[in-house]
């Protein structure tokens, strides 16, 4: 292929799935919250735990983050609570 050939184009996608985003919920960051409180844990203890960054800690604490069920699952697992179905 020399410089001036362009590309074969051997499938387009026509149609585009709608992605819904969500923010964290509020009772959901006040439930992360108030678990790492009776765990007594700060943030970075808990990122630490998580294997996460501060700031994922801080975002999902402020509700500022968008809502992933993978990292939900792991906040449950790590301060041994539920969430309600988001």
């Amino acid at each position: 292929m020399g410089y001036d050939d362009k590309p074969i184009i051997i499938h387009t996608i026509t149609t585009l799935e709608e992605i819904t985003l969500q923010l964290v919920p509020k009772d959901v960051s006040q439930k992360i919250k108030d678990a790492r409180a009776k765990l007594e844990l700060d943030q970075k203890e808990l990122a630490m735990k998580m294997d996460k960054k501060v700031s994922v800690i801080k975002e999902w604490e402020k509700g500022t983050a968008m809502y992933d069920k993978n990292l939900a699952k792991v906040f449950e697992r790590v301060l041994k609570i539920k969430f309600d179905k988001c």
